[in-house]
């Protein structure tokens, strides 16, 4: 403990970041359900191990690609979401983490790099992608089988865990009408990478 220490609060609104010094000590509460990004800037992260998927959920993806015959998608939902958002019509963010197969042999993960945002709405390369999950609740995670661009059969292990939706400029704010027109200009292009 240190006797001249200063201790700092603050509440973060919808949208907004916290850059926190190399050094300091933080801590965080959160008020209602969402969702926090911790990464340090200018260094390379140590990545966590990357742990493989089980051989039952990758026989369970090839019995899904199996099924899938005339029909655009097929959703196996694993745990119900409990989130108040459905990502039902507009343009949106959905941040997800998954396991992708091509029949039974894993081919990708989030695990390494973190969650994704995938924008719905704006990306047609999507297709039932995008239909699967907009049917989803946060929270949701599901086996969702397409068939992908290259005509290759893929099962997402998927897990929905937040929408981010464009915001309008709360009424009591003292944000300018320019800046709201900044916010929204840049929320298009918020995780293009």
């Amino acid at each position: 403990e240190d006797a001249r220490a200063e201790v700092l609060t603050r509440v973060l609104q919808r949208g907004e970041a916290l850059l926190v010094p190399a050094g300091w000590w933080v801590s965080t509460r959160t008020i209602e359900a969402s969702l926090a990004l911790f990464a340090p800037l200018g260094i390379d992260p140590i990545p966590a191990p990357i742990v493989r998927p089980s051989e039952e959920l990758a026989t369970e993806a090839a019995n899904m690609a199996l099924a899938l015959g005339a029909h655009r998608f097929l959703v196996k939902c694993m745990r119900t979401g409990s989130g108040k958002h459905t990502p039902a019509h507009g343009c949106c963010n959905a941040v997800c983490s998954y396991e992708l197969f091509c029949g039974d042999k894993h081919i990708g993960s989030t695990q390494s790099s973190g969650p994704r945002a995938i924008r719905l709405g704006a990306d047609l390369s999507l297709g039932p992608l995008e239909e699967a999950l907009r049917c989803m609740r946060e929270g949701e995670r599901s086996l969702v089988c397409v068939v992908g661009q290259s005509g290759m059969t893929l099962v997402f292990d998927l897990e929905l865990m937040a929408i981010l939706l464009p915001m309008a400029t709360p009424r009591d704010s003292s944000r300018s009408f320019a800046a709201t027109k900044e916010y929204f200009r840049r929320w298009g292009t918020w995780f293009d990478s």
